[in-house]
């Protein structure tokens, strides 16, 4: 399948993805592609500058008059960055917005919504379709622009997303209650509000009014960010209240999401003096929140607020939390006062919490107990934070209670593995922990290495992202300064290729030096810039090469005695880096993580990781924990970078866009895109084609030069075809054993002309190749010697998993002798195969063996047969006849056939059938189970068409087997037996309930029924496609659109087209068909056919007519034979060798028209010169003038010799095309006739043809309503 017919939404899905850049590559690349990638590109719209948006209303402008304007494709655009006032009062927003009717998301970030809503008035379209605003508030002490700023939102009546922002100055929005009840008046499908507000309500007089609230279902999501200001008119602070979540509990009955930023807090009065009536209250409402998934309550400093919520509001309530995050704020201080039961909390949400995150205050501990404990067992907690102060995680109970954990983030306190709760059951049982992040653990140098080993030899990490990493010792022994920064990353499975390493380690073999015992990764050394401790710029960096191997050679002889004076004029680091110390640094010791295997390693500045030294049992107890984390995909020290990685596109959706790709469209999308780089590699190497003998060579060279990378080329080969004509010298020198040994993943082959003697003395039965092919296209060459066929029979027996066999032909057309016992020993050794093709000679004698027949083993798996016979002399020099008994076999052997192609040309069973009919006859008839999934048959042979008539009328429809789809084809050079006649009605009606096309052709057809024009006498409703191809057949076109109402394609072929007056009716001309595809070829039609198609066959799309005879007469006073179609409108049209005139009987063919014009009613890609030239050409007697040309062809003899005919077709040139138009339109005038003596109709190469004398034998018109693509055949 070509790129073009690649589904529009698959590449849409794609193009979401990817980046700018490669957006902008695939555009370019590939010319299939280049408008959904490009109305991708124009999809998300950022603009960060003044220039910018200038530039972008200039580009909407320009490109309104293409067919596809940009505007259109722009759903979503983004206005941020700094703009002075002076400049975006020049931009003229209605400009830009009027040409956005699609526009679904808009952002403005530092453009007030005052700029917006004096030039674009609530009429505009952009309104009614945006479904996300993003827009600011600008602060005005006025109550009009409040009233002004709510009437902008309520504009938008689509919207689903509101977000209201600050404004430049950090002003708020007053918000109070009633706002909240008048917003979502208009805005019915609003399911997301995020605001910064001020609040400004006073609850205490409208208690008794909430509960009659009217609710808004249609609100999923609330984010709100409280801050309180003074107010402006009487100079108070507002104050937050707890009852804005009794409001919020009635108004949205079915919010998911809350997320409530408060800050600073000023609400300690209210909770104290009326926590009694606040919390009866908020229990009042038992059908509040009840689907609430998500809480996020960031508050400062006083956690009084966070317990009022949890404990006494959401736990009564039972509120089925999955997601909860309790933060007092990053610039709060901890009140130790109000401590919080961690532990009770997701005790009393255990059962639903997914995620629960915890900062910045202190734990309120049970028992008192420093460790944090969970005496609850979290089967569905997934992610958990907590940053604490004073904390001791128990490593081993944390994930016993957690089984389902996947990420862990642990900051600010200590990390311990509890020897009280460590069993031997616990360390054997693995966890599916896949990313930890942590900021402090326990652990201690060695005095003899100088090193602190955190050993982790199970955890193979995709990702290690490391920075600031400092081993303290504690702060009352020792100096803060008197710490090491000094890191070591090394693995186990790491290969490094160069010598000198791999000669290096070799010799590191002392257990007792870390150093000495991995494979090392890199040096990372933390470093300040300027300024002490508290005010320095901290920084990581990678030794240099150099640096490492001072390392290196340093505490290979720890604790160093000369050495250390080695290293005083040596730098540890880069040049940029010499200020800093360097041998005084090393003596420190350092630390050594040490992996099974990292995949990547980003060192990064934006990371402080600290490592505390304690004592010798600690180090014990990491080490310990960290042998738990057997399986982690990604492990981040502290938290991940900040930047979203781009999400990968799924592997299966690039795999089928790579499979319907051309070769060279693969190769430039591998190159343009690094993405996409390894999909579309492996794609070119899927399917190998091989047309030449330096082919073969070169595929062989590849292969074996990438057996060394860590996926080799060959695996990824499914399907190889060597196909061309290759010489035995050549072929000698081919090495298939080495190909074919690389290839273990091969699905498909296709030896092309290559005999299977050659593959098979290279290749033994036991190579892997034979066990995974599914599909094998081979070629016999050999003669009947009986261990020849035995070693081809050998070598395809060998392949156990196959499903699709092709045995074809040899060079000289050899025909392998295939008996019954062949096929039954084949599907001995081959269980799965579903589709047989061979081209062999049949050689049983089924007479002698009929009574083995019905006890042969079925093979159930063959779903499709494809059978070439040919009639061969044998060894003894008597000729194989084909018998229709076979059929007798195949109805025992393959009981779930569902697809049978016979051709038995060139045999000769016309003799067998007239003895033995009755007996075969009732043979066939014992099996009533035979053929009984039938759906497909194609039965193709010479001249005795009898055979047909016996396997049709005396097997099938006897048996009565289901088919579909029926194809006879009697012929293979054009000759006829007249003696055996087909009656067409009588199959037809045999197979009425299921037939769904029917193909006949080469013989002589009857209808059966005494009329000369053929008709059918029985409904087809499920017949789609037809195909009659016959000598003397007159077809009725109404009767046959009448009889099969179903019908898309109609095919007709050596006979004659013709409307029968006594079967048209009204009802019949009103009736409307589906028909969407018409082929005439070498038939003869009437005139009148072609209007009657078009008015009834209204979804005609394609047309092909070739060699066609059109039956007519030529107007005397215009020249012309219309051949009138204003309801058709094709997509493609194909005409060639055209001929117009009555019958035979009345005139000579050579007196018959062979000009045509193509015409249509609705071309719009007219010039100027001939829009004024038609609009002068009215006179409706002259049909060439009332409608807009397309072309004119001419049908001639390329041959100047009659006896030998080369018939062509070719277009008028632009001359000749203007010589016929002025011809016929002033017809039979002799001064026309005088002024085209010297003037030719065609191109030169064809001058020889005859001039006025083919203009006055006139024209045939086709007049469409509209083609849009032609083609001459």
């Amino acid at each position: 399948m070509r790129y073009s017919d690649l589904p529009f939404e698959i590449l849409e899905h794609v193009s979401d993805y990817l980046s700018t850049n490669d957006k902008r590559s695939c555009s370019l690349t590939c010319k299939g592609w280049r408008y959904p990638f490009q109305k991708a590109l124009w999809r998300y719209i950022r603009v960060k500058s003044y220039s910018g948006v200038q530039k972008l209303i200039r580009s909407i402008k320009k490109s309104q008059y293409v067919s596809t304007t940009y505007g259109l494709s722009v759903y979503s655009l983004r206005i941020y960055g700094s703009y002075l006032g002076i400049k975006t009062s020049d931009i003229e927003f209605s400009e830009l917005f009027k040409h956005l009717p699609n526009l679904r998301c808009l952002h403005l970030e530092l453009i007030t919504y005052k700029r917006i809503y004096t030039d674009i008035t609530s009429s505009d379209k952009i309104w009614t379709s945006l479904e996300t605003l993003k827009i600011q508030w600008e602060y005005s002490s006025f109550e009009q622009e409040k009233i002004n700023f709510f009437e902008c939102i309520k504009a938008c009546r689509m919207l689903q997303e509101l977000e209201i922002r600050r404004g430049l100055r950090n002003e708020l929005l007053y918000f109070s209650m009633n706002d909240f009840d008048n917003m979502p008046n208009n805005l019915k499908n609003l399911s997301s509000i995020s605001v910064y507000i001020n609040h400004n309500h006073d609850f205490l007089p409208t208690l008794d009014t909430i509960p009659n609230t009217a609710p808004v279902f249609s609100v999923a999501s609330l984010n709100i960010n409280w801050d309180e200001i003074r107010s402006s008119r009487n100079e108070s602070w507002n104050i937050w209240s707890p009852l804005w979540l009794y409001y919020l509990g009635y108004k949205y009955p079915n919010l998911r999401s809350l997320r409530l930023n408060i800050k600073p807090p000023r609400m300690r009065v209210l909770n104290r003096d009326n926590s009694e009536r606040t919390i009866s209250l908020l229990r009042s409402n038992q059908n509040a929140f009840r689907h609430m998934e998500t809480l996020d309550l960031i508050r400062d400093q006083d956690l009084e607020l966070s317990k009022c919520i949890l404990l006494e509001l959401f736990i009564p309530l039972r509120v089925p939390l999955r997601h909860l995050t309790l933060d007092p704020g990053p610039l709060g201080d901890l009140n130790s006062s109000y401590s919080m039961d961690v532990i009770k909390v997701l005790e009393s949400f255990s059962r639903t919490l997914q995620s629960f995150s915890a900062r910045g205050f202190q734990l309120n501990l049970r028992d008192k107990d420093p460790s944090f404990k969970l005496y609850s067992y979290y089967p569905l907690l997934t992610n958990l934070c907590i940053n604490n102060i004073d904390v001791y995680l128990d490593f081993g109970q944390l994930l016993d209670r957690c089984v389902a954990l996947k990420e862990l983030q642990f900051c600010a306190g200590t990390l311990v593995i509890n020897p009280n709760t460590t069993t031997e059951t616990s360390k054997q049982q693995q966890h599916g922990l896949q990313i930890l992040t942590l900021r402090k653990c326990s652990g201690f140098i060695y005095e003899k290495t100088g090193c602190l080993l955190l050993n982790m030899p199970h955890t193979f990490l995709k990702t290690l992202t490391i920075g600031h990493i400092q081993y303290v010792p504690p702060y009352e022994r020792t100096n803060v300064y008197n710490q090491s920064r000094l890191t070591l990353l090394s693995q186990l499975n790491d290969f490094p290729s160069s010598e000198d390493i791999g000669e290096r380690k070799r010799n590191e073999t002392d257990s007792e030096h870390h150093v000495l015992t991995s494979h090392r990764i890199a040096w990372i050394y933390t470093y300040y810039t300027f300024g002490p401790f508290e005010n320095g710029r901290v920084k990581t960096t990678r030794l240099s090469k150099s640096g490492a191997d001072i390392a290196f050679k340093y505490f290979q002889n720890f604790p160093p005695k000369c050495f250390f004076q080695t290293l005083e004029h040596k730098s540890l680091y880069d040049e940029e880096f010499d200020d800093m110390t360097r041998a005084c640094e090393l003596h420190k010791g350092y630390g050594q993580f040490k992996f099974g295997k990292i995949e990547s390693v980003h060192v990064v500045n934006n990371t402080y990781f600290i490592l505390l030294f304690n004592s010798p049992r600690s180090s014990s107890n990491i080490l310990s924990f960290i042998k738990q984390v057997l399986i982690a995909p990604c492990i981040y020290l502290r938290s991940p970078p900040k930047a979203q990685v781009q999400p990968e596109l799924p592997f299966e959706i690039l795999a089928q866009i790579a499979d319907r790709l051309s070769t060279d469209d693969k190769r430039s999308c591998a190159l343009a895109c690094k993405g996409l780089r390894h999909t579309f590699q492996r794609a070119l190497w899927r399917y190998i084609r091989v047309h030449s003998y330096r082919g073969v060579q070169k595929l062989i060279d590849n292969i074996k030069r990438h057996q060394t990378v860590s996926t080799p080329y060959s695996l990824w080969v499914y399907s190889l075809r060597i196909y061309s004509s290759y010489s035995i010298a050549e072929t000698s020198d081919i090495e298939f054993s080495e190909l074919f040994k690389y290839l273990p993943n091969l699905r498909c082959l296709d030896l092309g002309p290559i005999s299977y003697e050659r593959i098979y003395t290279d290749i033994t039965s036991s190579d892997k190749i034979w066990t995974s092919l599914e599909t094998l296209k081979i070629q016999w060459e050999g003669n009947s010697y009986i261990h020849q066929r035995i070693n081809f029979f050998e070598f395809i027996n060998g392949c156990s998993k196959l499903r699709k066999l092709e045995i074809r032909k040899g060079s000289m057309n050899q025909l392998l002798e295939f008996s019954m016992k062949d096929f039954d020993n084949m599907h001995r050794h081959l269980k799965t195969l579903s589709s047989i093709t061979v081209h062999v000679n049949p050689t049983s004698d089924f007479w002698t063996t009929l009574d083995t027949i019905p006890s042969t083993a079925p093979a159930f798996s063959v779903t499709s047969l494809n059978i070439n016979w040919k009639q061969q002399r044998d060894r003894n020099g008597s000729w194989n006849s084909w018998n229709p008994l076979w059929l007798y076999y195949f109805g025992y052997k393959y009981p779930n056939l569902r697809s049978l192609r016979l051709n038995s040309r060139t045999m000769w069973p016309s003799t067998l059938i007239m003895d033995k009919r009755e007996t075969m006859i009732s043979l066939f008839r014992s099996n009533p189970n035979a053929f009984q999934h039938l759906e497909t048959f194609d039965f193709k042979h010479d001249i005795y068409f009898k055979l047909s008539r016996f396997i049709l009328w005396e097997v099938f429809r006897e048996l009565r087997v289901p088919l579909r789809h029926l194809t006879l084809d009697p012929t293979q050079l054009g000759e006829l037996d007249a003696s055996y006649s087909m009656d067409v009605n009588k199959v037809l009606e045999s197979f009425s309930k299921t037939l769904q096309s029917f193909s006949v052709q080469g013989f002589e057809c009857i209808s059966g029924v005494p009329n000369p024009i053929f008709g059918l006498y029985s409904y087809h409703p499920l017949l789609t496609n037809l195909c009659i191809s016959s000598i003397d057949v007159t077809l009725d076109i109404v009767n046959l659109l009448d009889k099969c109402v179903a019908l898309k394609q109609l095919k007709f072929c050596a006979g004659t087209l013709v409307i029968d007056p006594n079967t048209t009716t009204e009802t019949s001309k009103q009736q409307q068909h589906g028909l969407q595809i018409l082929t005439l070829r070498k038939c003869s039609v009437a005139f009148e056919v072609f209007n009657y198609v078009s008015s009834r066959c209204r979804c005609l799309k394609q047309m092909t007519l070739y060699t066609l005879h059109i039956k007519g007469s030529i107007c005397k006073i215009t020249g012309c034979l219309l051949l009138d179609m204003p309801h058709t409108f094709l997509k493609t049209l194909n005409v060639g060798q055209l001929r117009y005139g009555p019958s035979y009987e009345e005139t000579n063919v050579y007196d018959h028209s062979r000009l045509t014009l193509l015409s249509q009613l609705n071309d719009v890609s007219l010039t100027d010169e001939k829009t004024k030239r038609d609009t002068n050409e009215i006179d409706p007697e002259h049909p060439a003038l009332t409608s807009q040309r397309i072309d004119w062809l001419y049908t001639y003899n390329a041959s100047p010799h009659y006896k030998y005919k080369r018939v062509k077709t070719t277009k008028l040139s632009k001359s000749g095309a203007n010589i016929a138009f002025e011809y016929y339109q002033r017809f039979q005038s002799e001064k026309v006739l005088q002024n085209l003596k010297h003037q030719c109709l065609c191109n030169r190469e064809i001058d020889y043809m005859e001039r006025e004398y083919e203009l006055n034998k006139g024209y045939g018109q086709l007049k469409f309503g509209k083609v849009e693509s032609s083609r001459v055949i």
